[in-house]
């Protein structure tokens, strides 16, 4: 560039990272929500992290494949104990949002050099200011554990950066580049991995550059079909067999947790993936947010008929692709990207079926697209598509800011997604939340009614949650159908919440903690619970606090033993040894401490867990047992 051209660059990139900030920033005000209390609330179970047990634990005991060690360490930044303020975490978020801006134009510059474009620096700015207004984005940022996702997304822009700059040199016969993309696929797809498991599709998007953007120039030495199977193959073929063979039973558990079978999610994904082609080319202001637990299930390829729409619009998009690589390679690349970089998290994992940050990396392909499609047109059409793209560029900072606006206010949060997510259990309980917090019980109750009459087939956790609240004459025979219904009914993350809601109820006479113990014993009978260790001990210690609620100490205790056996935690001999000393059976309550102590010192070893006050309550417990000595 000319000294003139790059004072108007730089000018521009000022510009475009200032109306980023600006138009985000009223998001940072907002609380937390969702995978955040799940996540980060483990902070709690340490009191702090304040020792370096504690801080092996937060970060290292995550509960995916891997923990996602790198993420859980950067949240140590803002705070070590919990509850916390929300706004420096997003504020984090944002700004590491805006570093992803500057690697995003890097990136695109490298991508769009071949084939050989003038102005490549402000076409690189333009496409990625596009890309990261996109009111899409939003909820990658301010959904605060999705930090995940942005620094995994770091990680695999760098990688790619790396290893299209290896590319280059390998193309002008330089060996040394080889290791630029040898490392370029270490830093994307390993160290990434520690951010967020789904960065190993790094060697999706190589392939997709691969055979676009360096079509024709492909090296056909042992070095060059070294690497591709060392750095793309072995690791294709490693991630194949870890999902199939299942060794940590993760996957396998995590289907039982879901009301859709593997077929049936992959059915699905393929009209999902349309959705969010169709939200990031022309999005809906009302469609945005994280609760998009209203989307049909495909449970076949006719049911519904746009299922097979879908895989065969996907399938012709994806053989088009590969069909006019060479002659519109960004368009190819914009959709072998899309689709690659979904390959994971859409088609294979037993997880729920949609969210928007999962577009973050993958959704940058559409874009790609779409400036291929501009790029390949007539000076005609490209002026009227210059237009329409503008057009979108102005829709696209409106709702972003709008959005931002909705995930900065708690209320406002509330109010909008339960009205735009109709019928959607989780929009509708936030809302009632936010309802009871502000003391407005009848439109709580509405809420209810609403909901209960719309969704007949709602799940047992929310309909037992309404009964609770409504308290009707008919509560008892209601609620043994609920029971009848639990023992077959597939897992909800809501269960926890809702029995200790239940235990904590003192407005319905009904509810009894024998009632809510019969509950229980519908979810402890049910496979989609007691399949899993985790769960079933989730079971048994609710069934225990049910006891210790009624002053019965020794069922609560005979029960957390049960969890305790399930899954040995040091918490629950701890939590008994607070039981047992606030009961004044002090010396029982120092062998469960010791018990707590030793399985402590074994689960640091298989899995670190944290190290309540072992040694402040195990001082009181002695104490006690020497001052009753003296009164003797």
């Amino acid at each position: 560039m000319t000294s003139k051209k790059q004072v108007l660059w730089s000018l521009l990139f000022v510009l475009a990272l200032t109306t980023i900030l600006l138009l985000l920033w009223p998001g940072v005000y907002g609380p937390f929500i969702f995978d955040d209390y799940i996540n980060l609330s483990r902070l709690q179970d340490v009191g702090c992290v304040n020792d370096f047990y504690s801080f092996l634990w937060f970060v290292f005991g995550g509960a995916s494949a891997n923990g996602r060690p790198l993420s859980f360490l950067t949240f140590l930044i803002q705070d070590t104990c919990w509850p916390t303020d929300p706004l420096p975490m997003k504020q984090f978020n944002l700004l590491w949002h805006c570093l992803n801006f500057c690697l995003f134009i890097l990136l695109t510059k490298e991508i769009i050099r071949r084939p050989k474009k003038t102005n490549i620096y402000f076409v690189a700015l333009f496409l990625a200011f596009v890309w990261f207004i996109h009111p899409i984005n939003v909820s990658s940022i301010f959904l605060t554990v999705q930090r995940m996702t942005l620094m995994m997304t770091t990680c695999v822009v760098v990688g790619l950066i790396l290893f299209v700059k290896g590319r280059l040199r390998v193309a002008e016969n330089d060996a040394s580049g080889y290791w630029l993309m040898w490392t370029g696929l270490f830093v994307g797809g390993f160290v990434g991995s520690f951010f967020k498991e789904s960065a190993v599709l790094i060697v999706f998007i190589v392939m997709a550059i691969e055979l676009t953007v360096f079509s024709g120039l492909w090296k056909r030495t042992f070095a060059w079909y070294s690497f591709w199977l060392c750095c793309v193959g072995l690791p294709i073929f490693i991630i194949a067999t870890y999902i199939i063979m299942d060794p940590s039973g993760l996957i396998e558990r995590g289907w039982l947790k879901r009301d859709y079978s593997a077929q049936e999610k992959i059915l699905t994904e393929f009209r999902i993936l349309w959705m969010y082609a169709k939200q990031i080319a022309l999005p809906s202001l009302s469609s945005f947010g994280i609760y998009q637990d209203t989307i049909q299930v495909s449970r076949s390829l006719f049911q519904p008929i746009s299922t097979l729409y879908a895989a065969l619009a996907l399938l012709i998009s994806f053989v088009s692709a590969l069909l006019m690589r060479k002659r519109l390679p960004l368009v190819s690349l914009g959709i072998l990207w899309f689709i690659g970089g979904h390959a994971l998290e859409a088609f294979i994992l037993p997880i729920e079926l949609y969210f928007e940050h999962r577009n973050y990396l993958p959704g940058f392909g559409i874009i790609i697209a779409l400036y291929g499609m501009w790029d390949a047109s007539n000076l005609r059409a490209r002026r009227a598509l210059l237009f329409l793209y503008v057009g979108l560029i102005l829709v696209f900072a409106f709702m972003s800011y709008s959005n931002a606006r909705v995930w900065g206010d708690d209320r406002l949060l509330s109010r909008t997604w339960y009205q735009e997510r109709e019928g959607s259990l989780r929009a509708s309980q936030r809302y009632i939340q936010q309802m009871l917090f502000e003391g407005n019980t009848r439109e709580a109750e509405k809420v209810i009614d609403d909901y209960m009459t719309a969704n007949s087939d709602s799940s047992v956790s929310m309909k037992v949650s309404a009964l609770a609240w409504k308290c009707p004459e008919d509560f008892v025979s209601r609620w043994e159908g609920y029971v009848e219904e639990a023992r077959v009914a597939s897992y909800t993350t809501s269960t926890n919440e809702t029995v200790q809601m239940l235990i904590k109820n003192d407005k319905c006479e009904y509810v009894t903690m024998p009632r809510i113990r019969s509950l229980l014993d519908a979810w402890i009978d049910n496979k989609s619970y007691n399949s899993s260790p985790q769960f079933l001990e989730s079971l048994y210690l609710l069934y225990s606090y049910t006891f210790k609620e009624e002053g019965n100490l020794q069922s609560a205790m005979e029960y957390s033993n049960k969890a305790y056996e399930v899954r040995p935690e040091p918490l629950i001999p701890y939590t008994q040894a607070v039981w047992l000393y606030n009961a004044g059976l002090d010396e029982d309550a120092l062998e469960y401490i010791q018990k707590a102590k030793e399985t402590y010192e074994v689960t640091k070893i298989i899995k670190i867990k944290g190290r309540p006050s072992f040694d402040v309550l195990e001082n009181l417990i002695k104490s006690s047992l020497e001052a009753k000595k003296d009164d003797r």
